[in-house]
């Protein structure tokens, strides 16, 4: 986990954003009106805002990542976007503030590469009231194309395409969602750990592993789930408990796993109230754990360890 960093970061030559001439100060607050181009480490201090217009375009030309322990605003609007452009070289960091990503598109963001700390990211926001609206995130290089960690979060339509490898990664926190889109993922669309989820609606397409994957005693209801073209559509696991109201479930290899993968938590419960799919679900539920489904009233059950040989 990440502290407070801006002790560090002199030492370290990051570069103080505050003391750009990029920027303009106006009552009490930094503005970002022009483009900028980020070719060095560079951090934005604490008890600092910073709003970013409209319209601007942030490219990293070179290896490096953007730190803020400040809270930052991006007001960018579907008409005329914020875009953050990485080139495979950059990264995004948001630490113990407050933050707020309004019509945004991000392009070929990659992972951190703290020397003491290991983020997955390539945007990574922790210890953070977030709020998100209109974020579209387009060839991630990182191992998460959005890594979120013990974090409030506020999501209305989030979209995620062509992921080198997860595309929401969720650990320790709460989020509520309104809209969740994912195609094109390498790994999980929707990979969620420890946390309570509250949600509206997620879609997942070809993804080439979990459309959701919820587990490590994570809490959550999602009213409609439209997953197609997935290796596995739902996997809950490790003592989590979800419900969803109404599924479109499609050409995915499994439907539903429900299983034990780590021995440290309890059993897992999925339950689903309505579906496309009636009886041809197909499904895997581990011993002791749960499918709550009104088409299934018996279930055949296999091993744990079978589950998780065919999926690790």
């Amino acid at each position: 986990e990440i502290s407070d960093l801006n002790s560090n970061f002199k030492k370290k030559n990051y570069f103080d954003l505050t003391t750009s001439d990029d920027l303009i100060f106006k009552n009490d607050k930094y503005f970002l009106t022009k483009d900028l181009i980020i070719n060095k480490n560079t951090f934005f201090p604490k008890k600092n805002s910073l709003v970013i217009s409209e319209g601007v375009k942030i490219s990293f030309n070179k290896k490096s990542m953007f730190v803020s322990n400040g809270s930052i605003f991006f007001e960018g609007n579907i008409d005329n976007p914020i875009i953050i452009e990485g080139n495979k070289l950059g990264s995004i960091i948001f630490n113990s503030n407050y933050y707020k990503i309004k019509g945004t598109n991000v392009q070929n963001l990659s992972t951190p590469f703290f020397d003491d700390r290991i983020l997955h990211g390539g945007i990574n926001i922790i210890n953070s009231n977030i709020e998100i609206s209109n974020l579209n995130i387009k060839d991630s290089a990182s191992e998460d194309a959005i890594n979120i960690i013990s974090s409030n979060s506020i999501i209305n339509n989030l979209s995620i395409l062509n992921a080198f490898s997860d595309g929401v990664d969720i650990d320790f926190g709460k989020i509520k969602f309104n809209e969740i889109y994912c195609s094109d993922i390498k790994n999980d669309c929707f990979d969620v750990s420890g946390s309570k989820v509250e949600g509206t609606y997620l879609e997942a397409n070809n993804v080439n592993d979990k459309g959701i994957s919820f587990g490590e005693n994570s809490m959550g209801h999602i009213d409609f789930v439209n997953l197609k073209k997935n290796r596995l559509a739902i996997a809950v696991k490790d003592g989590s408990e979800l419900s969803i109201n109404e599924s479109e479930l499609e050409e995915n290899e499994f439907d539903v796993s429900v299983f034990k993968k780590k021995m440290e938590f309890g059993n897992a419960k999925l339950t689903m109230h309505k579906s496309n799919k009636s009886k041809d679900l197909n499904i895997l539920i581990g011993f002791n754990n749960d499918f709550i489904f009104n088409k299934y009233k018996k279930i055949n059950k296999v091993d744990n360890e079978y589950i998780y040989n065919l999926f690790y």
